[in-house]
């Protein structure tokens, strides 16, 4: 890593949507050395952003991290606690509780890249991310790194016309990391297949309802089987994921347009509003309007 000057910067995000479909909100580098206090105390990173091992965090936004030395823990609900090293990416998804920390006997030098934008959430709809599947270990990736490493140069530096830079560099950079995680995953089990392509099916169909036996049928795969696997492979039941799925477009479209509650339902075929509504403050813990005037603020 050529950058070895720790820094973070956090970037205004854009009301309007990015043409680029991603938005860089913010980056940094760390090094930690062994037997240093993590996260350190000397940089003051916003609230919601600051952690500790004890009682991890839940982000509003999508991150990148790469270890580039060093190695430690990462754990999430839906990963468990995973080792990690030199060569190592996780992901963290909005909404996913999660934790970090480098072993304190080798420390490490970390670095992240912070994102917003409809491309990871499509992704994320689609089953291409998962965050069953946060943690790549890919070992020396020069070509990866060097992506990375322009990230971090371009928002120390922040030239003219460096957010359309950082956007389009983000893109190269999920892409990379999708090829090199594919590569390393080995030949796909049929159900993995199964699965990716219920989860494809369920994010085309989020605007109707679904009957899991019959998509089931569809992918000829029998249902209690089929309700198990996916289960096991996303933490969620076929019918939950699906309500994610369309909480979460009501999310983006409550944070992205002026349609009215009414209007938003009737696009995402909940019975009334005030079907979305429940549902909304049940998952959120808040109801649709204060959510909305919430991230209008920011």
């Amino acid at each position: 890593m050529t950058l070895m000057k720790d820094y973070f910067a956090y970037l205004p995000r854009p009301r309007e949507p990015s043409v680029w479909g991603m938005t860089v909100t913010g980056a940094g580098l760390t090094h930690i050395p062994p037997g240093g206090a993590y996260p350190p105390g000397h940089f003051r990173h916003p609230s919601d952003h600051m952690f500790t091992w004890e009682e991890g965090r839940v982000l509003d936004a999508w991150q990148m991290l790469m270890i580039h030395e060093g190695r430690g823990w990462f754990e999430s609900r839906p990963t468990g606690l995973r080792r990690c090293g030199a060569g190592t990416v996780f992901l963290l998804f909005p909404g996913v509780w999660h934790r970090y920390r480098p072993d304190p006997k080798t420390g490490w030098t970390d670095s992240y890249i912070e994102w917003s934008g409809v491309v990871p959430d499509r992704l994320r709809e689609r089953g291409v991310l998962h965050p069953r599947r946060a943690v790549v270990h890919l070992g020396p990736q020069p070509e990866l790194t060097g992506l990375v490493e322009r990230v971090h140069e371009i928002a120390q530096d922040r030239p003219a016309g460096h957010s359309g830079l950082l956007s389009a560099l983000s893109l190269h950079i999920l892409a990379t990391l999708l090829s090199l995680s594919q590569r390393s995953s080995g030949p796909p089990r049929r159900i993995d297949d199964v699965i990716r392509r219920a989860q494809s099916l369920l994010a085309e169909r989020y605007d109707r309802p679904q009957r899991m036996s019959a998509l089931a049928r569809e992918l000829g795969i029998g249902y209690s089987y089929f309700r198990r696997a996916f289960r096991g492979q996303t933490g969620v039941s076929p019918k939950q994921y699906a309500a994610q799925l369309r909480l979460r477009r009501a999310q983006s479209m409550l944070r992205t347009t002026s349609l009215t509650l009414k209007e938003i339902a009737a696009e995402l075929g909940y019975h009334s509003p005030y079907h979305l509504s429940a549902e909304f403050k049940r998952h959120t813990g808040v109801p649709p309007s204060r959510w909305r005037q919430r991230r209008q603020a920011k």
